[in-house]
């Protein structure tokens, strides 16, 4: 599919609902995390306690490049925003899906 001049890659409903979705470990119980799975060259990342709902999708590269901010604390400039993601356990690098 082209979309204003770019080639869009489309990624089914049918793929997302049998992915193999992760969550940090060690968020055990915490459901102020999301869950992210990797699919093709694209990564989608949902709310972990809504699993049917709808699901954020990214390119492989675009991922990537926001794993490196997050790993040097590039997002210090939104506190505000970042208060309630520091409820998940920042470990993302141990996982293979979150490290680069």
């Amino acid at each position: 599919m082209i979309v204003f001049g770019w080639e869009i890659e489309m990624i089914t409903e049918e793929e997302l609902g049998s992915a193999a979705w992760h969550k940090s470990t060690s968020s055990g119980s915490n459901t102020a995390c999301v869950s992210v799975a990797a699919i093709r060259d694209h990564y989608a990342v949902r709310d972990s306690k809504n699993a049917g709902g709808p699901a954020l999708v990214v390119s492989r590269g675009a991922w990537i490049k926001f794993i490196d901010m997050v790993k040097h604390d590039e997002f210090t400039m939104l506190p505000h925003a970042l208060s309630s993601a520091t409820q998940c356990p920042p470990d993302i690098s141990a996982h293979p899906i979150y490290g680069s």
